[in-house]
């Protein structure tokens, strides 16, 4: 058999089987002369197995690699090396100079023009049942020679990209991630050409040649302790190789058509992937997952429905990136005036970011439980859950918030401080957990998220409060009865009603314009300054008004940048946030750590923007006044009483607000993350809380069941719902006033939904049990013992 036959016979396999029969007729899979170690590196596996955790993350890098070629493709075309000081210097300037793209951004192509470009990089799902996936990723890029393939797509660790500017990944390790999700044997089929319209300076003698293999995993046998990673060759260690002008091998969604030419480029073949989780049309999850993962994305890619039996509006279409899916549907589906922008710096590590907040049940298709995305070069390297949103009592849009943070200025030592060799988790450092309390004050004090917090507060306990004061009652009273409980839990604050705060959903419609006509100071200035007096414990704060887009700090195209300065000096060392918001920015800064009371210091803002000249510059006087004692919300967004204003004179200087309760039935579940088994959500908010008691809870129907007085029913209802309230409260209660460091981070939503859930069943056997208790039956069974 010809090895264009072999070639052709492997792409149309679709099970491992198939592949691995095909293999076995030829005589290569049991010939272990015919098998090269991946990388050259026989201890390969440790090395590619220690990479992504999430086949969808492996993916990715898979991805990124063909547009990664498809770039290097056209700056050879055009004549020039990948490294040379000629070529694009940037991603952004490949993509404006290569594929016309205004600003280098992909959201500037129309739509027609974004589907023709998607043809270079094709993703396939082809496969002969559900369940058994095979995944395919075309792209006419540069492509490979036979002798080139060793040392580029089948090394391992080698810097091929490092010296390239202009490409989006810079990890030569990624494309293995994927080997451990591709079903029992990690099998990988590798096809690839060079492309015959860049040049063979190197006179190449496999240049016009195609090479075919196939990647495994062998497992360990004798003479070997470890698994190992090979690939197929000759007994020679030589890549099969033929020549041919094109080959028929591009999956498609035609039965009738079959596959496409394809002249040059590499296609890659993934057996069996493993994609849990993502088992629809191919252009439903897992584009909408796709698109969370490579948020910036710099090419887009064609996706294909291929598998038998999979039915769609469509079978094909195009992935272009969060970014550019919100900018197209920001109409339908974002709130007026967001995205908002702004920027912090830790450590001298610049960090632009954007806060889109999604209309209420309209963020399914854009995330699941995503809240914070940490953005490298336009990929997603980290992820926090939305429940970070509970710490600045934002729970009740938190389901709605996505805040793409961009870490791409990190230098190396920080981006190592920050992410996880894997690419796709947080690491717990020091300069991580600054950044997180950044963040925090970021959202806390957005104005647009805490007027949206308030109007879905509002809407959501609408004639529900009033229902239910009477258990709100028969729970003071309790608490007025027993000195403990009203020592550990009452700060004697009566929670203000949520329609009554001052705020209203109808905001006046801010129109801010491109670019900033002025961008001034707020407060009282005196010679053009402003001056403050800030104890040396706080951070201070300053305001500016201007008339500029929310999204101006952290949009792709002609973006603000602010420099600080202090005594002269820029000041990158400075801990700061800025965040912007229908006509006000808001500049926080950490006190800087070589002050002392009474020192005096000069600090300078200018916000650059290459549109408008001059710059916006303003001058801050700050003297530093001695420490100021205030109280510690624990980290918890609790707010800690400073005075009685209670009707029942309970005082405690680590109590909390009676909460807000609210009884749900079955038919609220799902919109409060409930099932049969759920007794108790808890709603941080900045006045203390709302508790969401669910009365179809199956164990509470049981015990119900087998009542029949009425009286005794209610009695049993509201023994269980006061119960479950003060367990709440004495959950939260402990994590408030903890000096655990590792309760720092626990988030006491999740722990009072786990710690109900575990309690619901022995609750009321147990309060009628206690209730029938006496100290005769605590005597007999002493006795007894």
């Amino acid at each position: 058999m010809e090895n264009i036959d072999r070639a052709t016979s492997l792409i149309r396999a679709e099970t491992e089987k198939d592949l691995i029969d095909a293999l076995r007729e030829t005589g290569y899979w049991n010939d272990y002369a015919c098998w090269r170690p991946y990388g050259d590196n026989e201890n390969n596996y440790s090395i590619i197995g220690n990479q992504q955790s999430n086949a969808d993350a492996a993916l990715v890098e898979k991805l990124i690699n063909s547009v990664d070629a498809v770039l290097m493709k056209e700056c050879m075309v055009h004549g020039m090396s990948v490294s040379d000081p000629d070529a694009p210097q940037s991603m952004q300037a490949a993509l404006s100079e290569f594929f016309h793209m205004r600003n280098g951004q992909l959201m500037n192509l129309d739509t027609k023009s974004r589907n023709d470009l998607s043809k270079n990089i094709i993703l396939a799902a082809t496969g002969k049942v559900r369940g058994e996936e095979n995944l395919t990723i075309v792209d006419r890029g540069e492509g490979q020679t036979p002798h080139m393939m060793p040392s580029t797509i089948l090394s391992l660790s080698k810097s091929n990209k490092l010296k390239v500017p202009f490409v989006q990944g810079k990890f030569n390790m990624g494309g293995t991630g994927a080997f451990p999700f591709c079903g029992e044997h990690h099998l990988q089929l590798v096809i690839s050409k060079r492309c015959p319209a860049i040049p063979n300076t190197g006179n190449d003698p496999t240049f016009n040649q195609w090479s075919v293999t196939v990647v495994r995993k062998e497992e360990a046998r004798e003479g070997r302790k470890s698994s190992m990673y090979t690939y197929l060759t000759d007994p020679g260690g030589t890549l099969l190789t033929f020549k041919a002008k094109s080959m028929p091998i591009i999956p498609t969604v035609s039965d009738v058509e079959g596959y496409e030419d394809m002249e040059y480029g590499t296609l890659i073949k993934l057996y069996n992937y493993e994609l849990a989780g993502y088992k629809t049309n191919i252009l439903l999850d897992l584009n909408y997952r796709l698109s969370l993962l490579i948020p910036d994305l710099a090419h887009p890619i064609r996706l294909r429905e291929c598998r038998p039996g999979y039915k769609g509006h469509t079978l094909e279409g195009t992935l272009n990136g969060m970014i550019t899916r919100l900018y197209d549907d920001r109409c339908d589906n974002v709130e007026d005036n967001f995205p908002s922008s702004g920027s912090i710096s830790v450590d001298g590590q610049e960090m632009p970011f954007s806060i889109y907040l999604f209309k209420k049940d309209k963020q399914g298709n854009y995330r699941k439980r995503e809240g914070i995305v940490y953005v490298v070069n336009g990929q997603t390297q980290g992820i926090e859950k939305e429940d970070f949103f509970n710490r600045v009592n934002l729970s009740y849009i938190k389901k709605s918030i996505l805040m793409l943070v961009d870490c791409s200025k990190f230098d190396i030592s920080h981006q190592e401080a920050m992410f996880m060799t894997s690419r796709d988790r947080i690491r717990a450092s020091t300069f991580s957990k600054e950044i997180e309390k950044q963040l925090e004050k970021v959202l806390r004090d957005n104005p647009g998220l805490k007027e949206a917090e308030h109007d879905r507060r509002t809407a959501a306990l609408k004639g529900k409060i009033a229902d239910n004061r009477p258990l709100k009652n028969v729970l003071e009273n309790i608490l007025n009865k027993s000195a403990v409980l009203s020592k550990l839990f009452i700060s004697g604050t009566t929670i203000r009603s949520p329609f009554a705060n001052g705020q209203t959903s109808a905001a006046e419609t801010f129109q801010g314009k491109k670019h900033p006509t002025y961008f001034k100071l707020k407060g009282k200035l005196k010679d053009e300054k402003l001056e403050k007096r800030i104890p040396i414990n706080h951070n201070f704060r300053v305001q500016f008004k201007t008339d500029v887009q929310n999204d101006y700090f952290n949009r792709p195209v002609n973006a603000g940048k602010l420099i600080l300065s202090m005594e002269g000096s820029e000041r990158m060392d400075l801990k700061s946030s800025l965040n912007l918001y229908n006509g006000i920015a808001t500049l926080t800064i950490r006190m800087p750590e070589d002050v002392s009371i009474g020192d005096s210091r000069t600090f300078v803002t200018k916000i650059i923007d290459d549109c408008v000249v001059p710059d916006f510059e303003s001058t801050i006087i700050l003297t530093v006044e001695k420490a100021e004692k205030y109280g510690s919300n624990g980290g918890q967004g609790f707010r800690t009483s400073s005075k009685n204003n209670g009707e029942n004179g309970f005082q405690s200087s680590g109590g909390f607000a009676l909460p807000e309760i609210i009884l749900i039935n079955k038919d609220k579940w799902d919109e409060h993350d409930m099932d049969q088994y759920s007794a108790l959500k808890y709603v941080p908010t900045k006045e203390g809380g709302d508790y969401y008691l669910n009365m179809d809870n199956t164990y509470l129907l049981t015990e119900l069941n087998g009542v029949r007085d009425k009286d005794k029913s209610e009695l049993t209802k509201a023994r269980y719902s006061t119960s479950m309230a003060l367990i709440g409260m004495s959950i939260i209660s402990y994590y408030k006033n903890s000096r655990d460091p590792e309760d720092e981070n626990v988030d006491v939503p999740s722990a009072v939904s786990t710690v109900s859930t575990m309690l619901s069943p022995v609750l009321i056997p147990m309060l009628e049990a206690m209730s029938d208790l006496t100290l005769n039956d605590t005597t007999e069974a002493a006795a007894a013992s």
